[in-house]
């Protein structure tokens, strides 16, 4: 996990995969235009949206994919007059936003918040990965520390135990793998938390957490929160 201040703040993440985008104190023009139906389809059709709680690839039929707790998922997407984009995706909420033409670039209107519109990339980068397993999962991280930098960590007890280091404060949880392959965890005062899920990716073991594909942190055999 590359930011743990997240654990702190987030919420599960079937609630946060399709939620508004983040104010960026951008102002929308006086004389930005919303896009028409047409234009939003042909903006995004065939094209994957890079979200900040995850990418999602619009195709040319109407369908999205996107990530929900590490495991790829398939949805809707429509498109109304005034610029209205709506996300369909089984178990959860709708999310929509409004598109406007504003300047030479593109912002959002989502339930009032006014953004920039994400970044749009060519293609399906929504890939399907080999996750690991439960028996992979529990092999990469029983007896074992993650460091999370700059100094704090956790331990994963054989037991089932979790040790846990953050702001120089210790606290002890429990941890456990699902039968899907995602780690969890489970301490007091983080409240409830994303579970991660791993990959061996080109360049080295990867995670995802809370719908962002990242590097993994560092794994240390034992238990070596004092060190650090």
């Amino acid at each position: 996990m590359k930011q743990i201040t997240k654990i702190l703040f987030l919420a599960p993440l079937g609630a946060v995969i399709l939620a508004s985008c983040q104010t960026s104190g951008k102002v929308v023009l006086d004389d930005a235009k919303p896009f028409t139906r047409g234009e939003l389809y042909a903006y995004l059709s065939e094209n994957t949206q890079e979200r900040s709680d995850g990418n999602v690839f619009y195709s040319q039929e109407g369908t999205l994919e996107t990530l929900v707790d590490g495991e790829q998922t398939a949805g809707t997407w429509s498109t109304y007059n005034g610029g209205k984009l709506c996300r369909h995706i089984e178990t959860l909420e709708d999310s929509c936003e409004v598109y406007y033409h504003d300047g030479d670039g593109v912002s959002t209107d989502t339930a009032g918040t006014i953004a920039s519109a994400p970044n749009m990339v060519s293609g399906n980068t929504v890939l399907v990965k080999a996750m690991f397993n439960r028996d992979q999962m529990i092999e990469l991280v029983s007896g074992k520390t993650v460091v999370w930098p700059p100094n704090g960590g956790a331990y994963y007890g054989p037991d089932g135990k979790l040790d846990t280091l953050w702001d120089g404060v210790r606290e002890l949880g429990k941890w456990e793998v699902t039968a899907e392959g995602t780690v969890c965890w489970k301490v007091p005062s983080w409240g409830t938390t994303p579970c991660e899920a791993y990959y061996m990716g080109a360049e080295g073991l990867r995670v995802i957490y809370s719908g962002k594909d990242e590097e993994s942190s560092e794994y240390q055999d034992g238990n070596t929160l004092d060190s650090l």
